[in-house]
């Protein structure tokens, strides 16, 4: 089936939670789904009867036997109780007072792991990328790689991946993240289909910015050679989720040069000071000597503004667009 033709139903009596998940689900760009919306199940009846459904998100109270025997290739029940089968049927169930985020991530888990496995190459389609990377220690790096990701999800669709060690991403944003990068990475060496579902089913968002966590264990990022990140990042390019990616780059990562030369752009932001300075010179003398001076003549040096966080950190990631780093990342996204 073409993925344009993939039908998402929610169907629900509850009009506003209908209609105000119908809209999170169109906001995110990476769900190649076809929405529609129904509150009358005689509705959605009628329609199924006619056009098979790839997904249905139904409420218990709409659930009947006459809906059950539709074409529908994963139906989940919208429960008002508890997670899990409902009495009756034989279907999963989520919590429908959740986070609208955690539910669909549940459901992209779902429908993933229903799709055949199958040989599965990268595709040939492109996708941006934008690095950030300082050879230097620079604290608001992270701060300003999500900016210019929440710069560039204005216009594209941008997926945002740290891969720093230690970046302290999990403190800052308050919350333990069950999914992150290393179960992307261990997914794409499955080599199965439903590649884009599942990986959409780990995704998470800030605004407008779809981002994953970064690896917990600094030892793994040894494990992953520059090729294989690249075939990852062709591979999220092939799904046609995102056209972007910004890609937080440390110092710790194998192969740093050929992913920098991978990146269409590179933003180095430098701090000023003479000791950070002599540290920039000496990784653009080492570029230079190993024939890397295209590479040199690439980077964008950036002097960002210092953003004022609270003792906490709380809530800075929802200010950053309209802080001076963030409008200092708009002007160069521009």
């Amino acid at each position: 089936m073409h993925i344009g033709s993939r039908i998402f139903a929610i169907c629900d009596a509850e009009r506003e939670y209908a209609f105000r998940f119908m809209e999170h689900l169109r906001r995110k760009q990476n769900l190649s789904f076809q929405i529609r919306v129904f509150t009358d199940p005689e509705k959605l009846i009628a329609f199924a009867q006619k056009t098979p459904l790839d997904i249905l998100l139904i409420s218990e109270r709409s659930i009947t036997d006459e809906i059950v025997q539709l074409p529908v290739n994963r139906l989940i029940v919208l429960s008002e109780g508890t997670k899990g089968a409902l009495p009756g049927f034989s279907y999963p169930s989520l919590y429908k007072y959740q986070s609208t985020d955690a539910i669909v991530r549940e459901i992209m888990n779902s429908y993933g792991a229903d799709q055949e496995r199958e040989s599965f190459s990268a595709p040939e389609r492109k996708i941006q990328a934008i690095g950030v990377y300082s050879p230097t220690p620079y604290a608001q790096k992270m701060l300003f790689s999500m900016a210019v990701g929440m710069a560039a999800a204005k216009e594209r669709r941008t997926l945002y991946l740290n891969l720093e060690t230690f970046s302290g991403f999990e403190e800052f944003m308050g919350c333990h993240f069950e999914r992150n990068l290393s179960d992307l990475v261990y997914l794409f060496r499955q080599n199965s289909a439903g590649f884009a579902e599942k990986m959409n089913g780990m995704i998470y968002s800030a605004g407008n910015l779809d981002y994953l966590p970064p690896i917990r264990t600094p030892s793994d990022y040894m494990e992953i050679p520059g090729e294989e990140w690249i075939r990852l990042f062709e591979t999220i390019g092939g799904t046609g989720s995102y056209d972007t990616l910004v890609l937080d780059l440390g110092q710790s990562i194998p192969d740093i040069l050929m992913l920098l030369a991978y990146c269409g752009r590179i933003f180095v932001p430098v701090s000023g000071d003479a000791l950070s300075g002599a540290r920039e010179h000496e990784f653009e003398s080492l570029l230079e000597a190993t024939g890397n001076q295209s590479l040199v003549d690439r980077l964008e040096k950036v002097a960002p503004p210092q953003m004022n966080l609270p003792p906490d950190g709380k809530n800075c990631v929802e200010k950053l667009p309209w802080s001076s780093l963030g409008g200092y990342a708009a002007a160069l996204c521009g």
